[in-house]
């Protein structure tokens, strides 16, 4: 999976060029299927087959798809998905919503072979001191991760299909203080969890 490496956003506009071929002419467009993108491009995920791009004031995020050409194809806007952060793994991917359960947190849709739809939820426990989840989100296999604005991240595995359940808690690491965004961004793979946390000194 390869998440905005090579992907630019100039405007409303979206270029796109493959990292290999640095010198070639990007594709570049404006959205016409919606008068008001603030924020387009604010997030985006790429796959071989596959483009996501989400618009934070619109709320929504927009499908492509590659064309027998190479060009992106607008395909349409997924469902029930909000504007924020998005992770591509494979034909699943995971963004992050403050309107999931009480608390926030993120909403996994799967392709079926035209479309992007819901097949699951992660959800934070009910806990007013840990509010504000989906700030963040990762995706990988039957792992998944959020954060929140209070500098902790939640964990979860995909007990069955479609069903998530809570594993960890992880905190800003003992003797930091001040604000430190832990859980700003997130990654993992196979072996590791990595967590950002760029205001630490």
């Amino acid at each position: 999976m390869m998440k905005s490496t090579a992907t630019a956003v100039i405007g409303l506009a979206l270029a796109i060029c493959p990292p290999a071929l640095g010198q070639c002419e990007p594709q570049r467009f404006f959205p016409d299927f919606e008068p008001r993108l603030l924020e387009f491009g604010q997030d985006v995920a790429i796959s071989d087959r596959h483009l996501l791009v989400n618009d934070r004031f619109a709320d929504k995020i927009y499908a492509y798809e590659r064309g027998s050409g190479g060009d992106w194809l607008f395909t349409h806007t997924v469902p029930g998905a909000s504007g924020g952060d998005i992770e591509l793994d494979g034909n699943r991917f995971i963004t992050g919503s403050l309107g999931v359960g009480a608390w926030g947190g993120g909403i996994v849709y799967t392709w079926d072979g035209s479309l992007w739809r819901e097949s699951g939820r992660i959800e934070s426990f009910d806990d007013p001191a840990w509010r504000y989840w989906g700030q963040c989100v990762t995706l990988h296999g039957n792992r998944a991760a959020t954060c929140n604005r209070n500098g902790a991240v939640l964990l979860f595995q995909e007990a069955s299909a479609g069903l998530w359940q809570q594993t960890d808690l992880l905190l800003v690491p003992a003797g930091v203080t001040g604000r430190t965004d832990f859980g700003n961004a997130m990654t993992m793979d196979d072996r590791f969890f990595f967590i950002g946390a760029p205001r630490e000194d």
